[in-house]
């Protein structure tokens, strides 16, 4: 049952950040009605440091992106915060208080500075961190779930060879293994 709470949680995700973002500039994603395609082409690989941590301690996420097609696969990379979506909850799979980092996170509200894309050549891996206590508030003692979602895969509809109009590109995501964790008094 609590997997089921868990997998609940998870469903509801973030919208996804446009590519080709101007850096600076101040954003603020609109919920669309664009088709969310689960990628086939990368798989995303999640684990925590310790699967018990201390109450108060940071918790950092570690992620590997890995392209596991046969083609090279284009992705865009700002900072890990802004390209995962996170979503952690507790045991009875209610997603835990966001920090106000989080809250603009998942708001999509912030400015990015640095906005780039990068090829990955089939089989080749890209690695990032995230501290989760800086986008949760982990304040009491448990067991806790998290999923992360990467979200800047580009993509194009299938069969189009000139570029499509933005708000009819699929948003193809890369979802995480579950990952599981005890926090300890």
């Amino acid at each position: 049952m609590k997997a089921l709470g868990f997998l609940t949680a998870i469903a509801v995700l973030g919208p996804s950040v446009a590519p080709g973002q101007t850096p600076g500039q101040t954003f603020r994603a609109e919920r669309d009605a664009r088709p969310i395609v689960a990628s086939t082409r990368m798989q995303l690989r999640a684990a925590v440091d310790a699967a018990r941590v201390k109450l108060g301690t940071r918790i950092v996420l570690s992620l590997l992106l890995k392209n596991v097609s046969s083609a090279l696969v284009t992705v865009g990379d700002s900072r890990p915060e802004y390209d995962y979506d996170l979503t952690l909850t507790d045991g009875s799979g209610k997603e835990l208080p966001r920090t106000a980092l989080g809250d603009q996170l998942f708001r999509h509200e912030y400015s990015i500075l640095h906005s780039d894309s990068h090829d990955l050549e089939p089989g080749q891996e890209t690695k990032a961190e995230i501290e989760i206590t800086r986008i949760y508030q982990v304040t009491q003692p448990g067991t806790y779930y998290m999923r992360a979602v990467f979200h800047a895969i580009w993509s194009d509809l299938p069969g189009e060879s000139k570029p499509v109009d933005e708000s009819k590109r699929p948003t193809e995501k890369a979802f995480s293994n579950p990952i599981q964790f005890t926090v300890v008094p």
